[in-house]
């Protein structure tokens, strides 16, 4: 019996993150005798090797009979012929890759956190490439936009829990398209279409491939969301407070309620607060004006505040004109980020 401690141990790391909890073929790794495979029909992962043919579990040690996969599985999962895991590797003929530098894979893990999580909102679950060199994500209340690949394909990634780990560990990592004509069927044609996100990567010497489906579906009319000038900018409050106050918000606020309300007292002194619980959290020292209409209260989500302040990078600009209306947030790479404040009564 071949122990799971003989398979490389980032390969079985990453397959976990792959391998549905489905009562079926896909719960496996694969050894197809020269590479180990891992898929859930929508994300794949390669390592060349010479491994024992069989089917494995990544968290146990225990080998199926490949028999009985075989009798049970193979049959409603086979495509043209080839047996199921090898019809979910990506050909890498006609795939132009380009290096994912530390700073790009840094603004790609960014991105994932301004995606939305709804699972209604599919064209929105995804980091877009711009074929303007544009790293764009949103999802419909925050949005983030940042230099990313020049002349990079225009495609909307899926960022998984298995490509955010690649992007931590790896050495070394390349991405490209996989195109696949399909045919039209109103005009009889084969439109070249983009189908996979394939990444190559290196951890040490060992070399790794990993593919996933893009997005389908028009991403939004990013451009248009984007203020095209802000009246008033000013520079953040200290992170070190925000820290204390991000802490006890979560500690005491209800779960219907993540606003925090900004209020200016005067010209130097804000004081942050949650209406709903009545709860002073602190009064901080920041010069900020009244917006274009002389408001003087302001809100926005805490968990929205957190990803802003602490989590996008190095901030240096926030900037307004109406405290009802979008917010920019300006980062010392040149990112930016366009937050639309909570609406709340005014008190």
């Amino acid at each position: 019996m071949l122990l799971q401690n003989d398979f490389p141990k980032y390969f079985m790391d990453l397959a976990q993150n792959i391998v549905t909890k489905k009562a079926n073929i896909f719960r496996f790794v694969c050894s197809t005798g020269d590479k180990l495979v891992a898929t859930n029909m929508d994300e794949t992962l390669v390592q060349c090797g010479n491994y024992k043919e069989g089917f494995y579990s990544p968290k146990e040690s225990a080998v199926l009979q490949k028999l009985y996969i075989e009798d049970e599985f193979k049959n409603a999962y086979e495509e043209k012929g080839k047996e199921p895991f090898e019809s979910c590797i990506v050909d890498q003929k006609d795939v132009f890759f380009y290096e994912v530098n530390n700073s790009v894979r840094n603004k790609i893990k960014i991105a994932e956190l301004y995606t939305s999580k709804d699972p209604k909102r599919e064209y929105m679950q995804g980091v877009f490439f711009d074929k303007e060199g544009k790293i764009v994500a949103t999802d419909g209340r925050t949005m983030y936009i940042t230099d990313g690949i020049p002349e990079f394909p225009e495609c909307q990634i899926k960022v998984t829990k298995t490509l955010l780990k690649i992007l931590d560990i790896a050495d070394y990592v390349e991405m490209g398209i996989k195109y696949k004509n399909i045919k039209n069927y109103e005009t009889n044609q084969e439109v070249r279409t983009a189908k996979n996100i394939v990444f190559n990567f290196k951890i040490g010497t060992s070399e790794f491939t990993y593919s996933n489906q893009l997005i389908e579906g028009k991403f939004p009319r990013w451009k248009t969301a984007i203020p095209e000038k802000q009246d008033f900018h000013v520079t953040p409050f200290d992170k070190k407070i925000w820290k204390d106050i991000y802490s006890a918000s979560k500690k005491l606020q209800p779960k219907n309620d993540k606003n925090l309300c900004f209020t200016i007292e005067d010209s130097n002194h804000v004081t942050i607060t949650n209406i709903s619980n009545n709860i002073n959290y602190a009064t901080i020292e920041w010069n900020i004006e009244p917006d274009i209409n002389k408001r003087n209260v302001f809100a926005f989500n805490a968990d929205y505040l957190n990803i802003l302040l602490t989590k996008s990078g190095e901030l240096i600009d926030i900037g307004y004109t109406d405290f009802l209306r979008a917010f920019t947030f300006t980062y010392k790479n040149g990112s930016i980020a366009v937050v639309m404040p909570s609406q709340i009564k005014e008190y």
